[in-house]
This record gives structure tokens, sequence and C-alpha cells, in this order.
């Protein structure tokens, strides 16, 4: 139930944008319908701008002017020909000067489309979801647009506003330069696997990536502020994501069903991870929250069902509805604040799971050495370095205060522990552990404590 609620909620935003064109094709009366093959295209007389578009449709010339009437044609507009799936050609005059949000957004058949001299304007997502367009391109006199490797550029302000999703290609780099990736720019693109996004880029647009369903890797400059929603949602294939320091906002559903997603760093620079972020991503095996985080939202990790372990930092204070919900391997979470502080963190209905797992408070995300802790009281210092199911600790240990290793199996069960007063090797059967310096009497952890997962 909750996957088909996650694909309802794609596809609600789908559609909402899709609506506008089914109500102009049903329900208005423009001054005149121009046939074309296949069909007709509505243009309204008034304000010389193709409005909508027969279904049917397989090849359109739209005219410069209206005979008749004292009309020039200068606009496509929002969603004319969208979900026309049949659209194979489309030849723009030169009169063209504006070309509406989502204009050819769903046009399947559409393998290539030339851009006039006269276009100034191109908004959004106007080629969404055309599988198979193979190439854009644009009148040399154009002087507001740009074309480079296969990329349609705006001048204004360095956008690029969208790239072939057919084009054999399958490693890009977004060029120098622009500083924005346009709303779907790359959406359902068939043939990229690799991506790099250079420092110049602050922006990555709604769906900008959704549905590559190639998509393999990904790095991310700390340029970017914010990824916004949907921008890698639904890359089935896409397993290395790199993200770095700067980043501020993971979006919602950024990452949805990301299948073969099983690592992700996210930076100490993020303080919003957004609604649905990692939703589906049933390969991801560890996840370290940043230390500035406060909330874990709506179905963030649901249905991650390899989910091992995640780090939680002691700012959050709320976790929402079903965030961990079918996170059937999650065995333990390390918290970085106390028991006392764990038990007000507002916790949102659907989260059984958490009730299952093991808390380890006052703990950081798991880390593998050499490292080093350090007893606050004597000041003392062990360095520590694992390999395989060995610890190896170095450094002075006092009686009074020893350090102790504990040992747990696959569901988060201690199997044994070891209280070390002399540096020593440990060898151990299980797959994690936890190093900490305690006080001999009580047992309870007077300094920093170090988790390994093997």
């Amino acid at each position: 139930m909750k996957r088909k609620i996650i694909c309802l909620i794609t596809a609600v935003l789908m559609c909402a944008a899709l609506l506008p064109a089914a109500a102009l094709a049903a329900d208005a009366d423009y001054s005149y319908d121009a046939t074309v093959t296949g069909g007709s295209i509505g243009i309204d007389t008034a304000t010389g701008t193709v409005a909508s578009a027969d279904e049917t449709v397989t090849s359109v010339i739209i005219p410069e002017a209206i005979e008749g009437y004292d009309c020039t044609v200068t606009a496509i507009g929002a969603f004319a020909f969208s979900g026309c799936e049949s659209l194979k050609s489309v030849t723009m005059p030169d009169t063209v000067t504006t070309i509406g949000y989502g204009a050819f957004s769903g046009c399947r058949a559409l393998e290539s489309i030339h851009i006039p001299a006269g276009v100034t304007t191109i908004e959004d997502s106007v080629f969404s979801d055309c599988s198979s367009l193979k190439a854009i391109t644009l009148d040399p006199a154009n002087k507001d647009f740009y074309i480079q490797d296969g990329a349609l550029i705006r001048k204004s302000d360095n956008t690029l506003v969208a790239f072939p999703a057919a084009m054999e290609t399958d490693v890009f780099t977004v060029p120098a330069g622009v500083r924005v990736i346009g709303t779907y720019a790359f959406s359902y693109n068939s043939g990229l696997k690799s991506v790099i996004i250079p420092d110049t880029v602050t922006g990555i647009g709604f769906g900008a990536f959704m549905g590559c369903k190639n998509l393999e890797s990904v790095v991310i400059s700390g340029s970017v502020k914010r990824i916004e929603e949907q921008a890698f949602g639904a890359c089935p294939k896409l397993s290395s994501v790199t993200l770095s320091e700067g980043i501020e906002v993971i979006g919602t559903l950024a990452f949805y069903e990301c299948k073969s997603l099983s690592a992700i760093v996210i930076p100490e620079s993020v303080t919003e991870i957004e609604n649905h972020c990692f939703t589906g991503c049933e390969s991801l095996k560890h996840i370290n929250i940043p230390k500035n985080v406060s909330q874990i939202g709506f179905e963030t990790f649901a249905g991650c069902e390899s989910l091992e372990w995640v780090s939680i930092p002691a700012k959050v204070d709320y976790i929402g509805g079903t965030a961990f919900d079918r996170c059937t391997s999650l065995s333990r979470i390390y918290y970085e604040g106390s028991r006392g502080q764990w038990n007000d963190i507002m916790v949102d209905w659907g989260n059984e799971r958490l009730q299952d797992v093991r808390i380890i408070y006052n703990s950081s995300a798991p880390r593998n050495g050499p490292d080093t802790i350090t007893d606050e009281t004597t000041g003392e210092s062990v360095s520590y370095s694992c390999s395989g199911s060995t610890i190896s600790l170095t450094g002075d240990i006092s009686s009074a205060a020893p350090v102790y290793v504990a040992v747990y199996d696959e569901n988060g069960k201690m199997t044994d522990v070891s209280v070390i007063n002399t540096p020593k090797t440990v060898t151990f059967s299980g797959v994690s552990a936890q190093i900490i310096w305690a006080d001999a009497l009580s047992c309870l952890p007077k300094a920093e404590s170090v988790n390994i997962d093997f």
C-alpha cells in the first residue's frame, strides 16, 4: 500500500501539470482550428498563440499568420502539444517568440526539433518525457539561446533548459558557466550513465534528472545549495552519488526509488532532509544524518529494506510518520544524545520498527580506524585499528578507567564483552563492536565511545 501511495504522489504531481492542457483542448472555443496531419491545432487569434492540439496529430507546420484574421502566430502556449504521443515533427515559423511551459511534454515520438531565430522565451519542462528526442537544433541567428554539447542553454541566466532524452551519450559534464539545471531538463533520458555537475552550478531544478533509467553516478558540487524535489527520483540504476560540502537542503522525493543506491555520504552542511527523500531506496545500508538536521520527515526512509543502521544527531526533535516504515533490516541506531533526550523526541505514527532496534546512546556513527579515543578524566589515549573481526588497541590504559569492547551479532544482541586494562588485540565473532572508556564500577561511558561495523 505504501508503495502505491508514493506512486500516487508522483502521478498527482505530474498530472497536476498536465491538466491545463486537457482542459484547454476540451473546453476552449478558439477562433481558429488549423488542419494538420492527423488532426488539428487550436489557435487563439486574439493573442496569436497555439493553444491546443489533438492528441492524434503526427506532423505539424505552424502557420505564420491566420488568413482572414489580423493575427500573427507568435507563441506556443503552455502544454499546447502535451501528451501528443504520435507527434513526429513540428515546424515553427520565424514569427514565434515564446514556447510555453511543458509545450511538448510527453511527445514521445518527437525525434528532433528546430528553434527559430526569433524565439526569446522558452519556459521550463518544454521537452519533458520526449523519450525519442535525439537532437535540439537552433537557428544560428538566435541571440537568446545557444547549444553546447547537445544541451539547450538560455544566455540571460545561464540555465540549461533541456537536454535531448534520446541523445547518444553516456557521460555528460554540465558545461562550465551553466548556473542552473532547469526543471525536468534531463528527465527520462535513456542514455546517460554518468553526470558531473561543476562548481558554476548553483541550482538543480525540480525533477531535473527524474526517470533517467540508466544513470549510475552523479557528482554534485558544493555550490549547489538546494537539490530540488524529485531531482534524481526514480533513477533505478543510480548507485554512486557524491554530494559536496556546502549543500544545505535535499528536497522532497529527491532520491526516491533509487533502488541501486547502497551508500551515500550526506555532508555536514545539510540542515534539511525533506519528506520521502530516500523512500524506496531498497539497497541503502547505512545513513549518517548530519548534526544540524532537526527533523526526519514523513516517509524519509520508508521502504529502505536493506537499511541496517542510522546515525541520528542530538538536535533531532521530530521523526515524521512512517519515516522508517518497512525498514526490515534496521537493527540499531547510533544516537548522539542521552536516553532522556531520545525519549523526548516526538515520534509520529507508523514507526513501530524503532521499538525493536537497539539504541546506542551518546554515540556517533560507526567509524573504521586507525583512530584515537581519550578519557576525559585522566587524559589517557588509546589508538585502535580494525580489520575483519579483529580490533587492535595501543596506548595507556589504567586500571581505574579501563576500556570496554562490546560485541554484537546481526540482531543487535551483545555476544561478548572484554574489559581491557592493557593494550591488546581482540578477535571476535560478530558484525559490530563498541569501544568505550568507562568507569570500572558503574560501567557508564565517561568519554567518547567508538562504534565499528565490519
